[in-house]
């Protein structure tokens, strides 16, 4: 397909999925419909708001603390060999600060995600990070941490599971999560629309970073074909693109086998 046909077939998608929108049946009136345009900002609220749900809160970490299973991944291709914490943030209750501890030459990283989608940053160091609603540009922003363990070892995952616990918040007070009533009818049909335009492939441009960064189709296109289930899977969980630290990671038969992940040994 060339990338002026290409082009054309994606303003014609968009163009349905506004229109979807528009003849949609009418919801209450304080249901925002869902579109191109507010997409997002739409998807990322309902994952913020189940992200909160299971953590029992804003400004509560959860922390996965054991390998993750193929067949039961809340984050869409998860990685064999790392744990993964999220945490949602109400910056309207106050600057936050998060201090990364020193994980030694054990991968550690943070990143940060807005309620637009967008990655403000990613963060591989240990020391202080303070977030302010300014800097953020969104009243809330999620933190999603991952740290690599040795998955066929009981004393590592212990060491990384110390790890997640030494991550500290300091916040005046955890605010709370309140969303707009989105309606799920013609966001579900936005996704669908979404993702059959990434069906289609092309050359992507940039999907995650900050909003200077990113190409605009890719990155709503991203947001849907990243999200493929709804709100059981992670948006945005391209990352580490970033680092220029250099690790090898190895793994066993014996995980492989395990957890059952197609992987080969380093």
């Amino acid at each position: 397909m060339s990338d002026a046909l290409y082009l054309h077939v994606m303003k014609f998608v968009l163009f349905l999925i506004i229109a979807a929108a528009c003849f949609a049946p009418l919801a209450s009136a304080d249901t925002i419909k869902v579109n191109a345009y507010n997409f997002n900002r739409a998807e990322t609220d309902v994952y913020f708001a189940k992200l909160v749900k299971d953590a029992g809160g804003t400004g509560k970490f959860l922390h996965n603390r054991l390998p993750t299973l193929v067949e039961k991944q809340p984050v869409i291709r998860m990685n064999q060999d790392t744990l993964y914490s999220s945490v949602v943030f109400d910056l309207d209750a106050g600057p936050v600060t998060i201090t990364m501890p020193n994980a030694g030459k054990r991968f550690m990283s943070l990143q940060l995600v807005d309620e637009d989608h967008y990655v403000p940053a990613v963060y591989y160091k240990p020391g202080k990070i303070t977030l302010t609603r300014k800097a953020m540009g969104t009243r809330y922003v999620a933190a999603f941490l991952r740290t690599f363990m040795d998955a066929n070892s009981e004393t590592d995952i212990k060491t990384a599971n110390a790890l997640q616990d030494a991550v500290l918040i300091e916040q005046a007070g955890p605010g709370r999560f309140v969303m707009p009533d989105w309606d799920t009818e013609t966001l579900d049909k936005t996704r669908n629309l979404l993702l059959g335009l990434a069906q289609l492939g092309g050359d992507a441009g940039v999907k995650f970073g900050k909003k200077s960064e990113v190409d605009p189709i890719s990155w709503i296109i991203a947001t849907a074909a990243h999200d493929a289930s709804g709100t059981d899977r992670l948006i945005a969980s391209a990352c580490c693109s970033r680092s220029t630290r250099r690790y090898r990671l190895g793994l066993t038969p014996t995980i492989c086998l395990k957890y059952r992940s197609n992987c080969r040994v380093l």
